[in-house]
């Protein structure tokens, strides 16, 4: 108990909010597959994404769209899965081309973390000297990756709270299953193949892309909305009424709320995978 506690304490560190990592390898390669299949299991999903937001597009070139929390969740899923690609293979080809001359070089100079390999945890305690050993591209695809899993759990809760109708036995509604349910899936398995950390703190970052829908939705109902008392249903979820400002608070707390319990939860799958990682080595 009182390591666990400990553990915690540590993770709950403020320096933790900062996007800094030992090893930027976490970011790129996998401990599960190789490099080449890692880089063609992200492609493939990114063009999976691409095609189902393109699709969508197509068939509702209504500006309404916008307004679906799902598209945005999952407009953030394909835009990480393709930094993810876009990261691995310069990655590849740099190391191809380098032979990780340089960049292996200055990784283990730079490494204190006792040989751990990239998707290991450090558990020691954080150090504000620490070194970051991230690039900008990384730093960006660990916010993407932090926004994708916190929206797709909330994604899937709203979508089986509110709109899931069984009755319903029509092809649209058949896909709505998997569209909504399946960024989920994809991400609890992303977590256990790739090695990017998960850090509670970060649910920050998740939650100013939720204060931007949250806001974004307010704007629109008080610009675009002429009668709120007339519910025009643009939108199942957008429940107008004539109190938007009660709706708002609503939906603020549904939204930051429930990042908050998917971090921790996704935090709590890293953990496991860490375990998995680490347990080998020690046999």
């Amino acid at each position: 108990m009182e390591g666990c506690c400990g553990a915690l304490c540590r993770e709950l560190d403020i320096r933790n909010l900062a996007l800094k990592y030992r090893d930027p390898r976490a970011f790129t390669e996998s401990s599960a597959l190789p490099l080449p299949i890692f880089i063609l299991y992200r492609a493939t999903f990114t063009c999976i994404f691409v095609a189902a937001l393109t699709f969508v597009g197509l068939k509702h070139p209504e500006y309404s769209i916008i307004l679906h929390f799902s598209y945005w969740s999952l407009g953030l899923t394909a835009l990480y899965f393709l930094v993810g690609t876009l990261a691995s293979l310069w990655h590849s080809t740099c190391t191809k081309c380098c032979g990780r001359g340089s960049y292996g070089a200055l990784l283990n100079k730079s490494d204190t973390s006792c040989a751990l390999e990239p998707w290991e945890d450090d558990e020691s305690e954080p150090e504000d000297n620490e070194p970051n050993m991230l690039s900008w591209q990384h730093e960006v695809l660990w916010v993407l990756h932090t926004i994708s899993i916190d929206s797709s759990l909330v994604l899937v809760v709203a979508y089986f709270s509110m709109w899931y109708d069984p009755d319903v036995n029509t092809v649209s509604g058949l896909l709505d299953i998997p569209h909504h349910a399946f960024p989920f899936i994809l991400l609890v398995v992303d977590v256990f193949v790739s090695g990017i950390p998960v850090r509670i703190l970060h649910v920050i970052y998740g939650n100013v892309f939720g204060a931007a829908y949250v806001v974004f939705c307010l704007v629109y109902i008080i610009t675009e909305v002429p009668d709120m008392r007339s519910d025009p249903r643009t939108y199942p979820s957008l429940m107008f009424s004539d109190r938007p400002v009660i709706y708002t608070a609503w939906l603020s707390i549904f939204i930051l709320g429930g990042f908050f319990v998917s971090q921790c939860l996704f935090y709590l799958f890293y953990k496991i995978r860490v375990s998995l990682a680490i347990k080998p080595n020690k046999l």
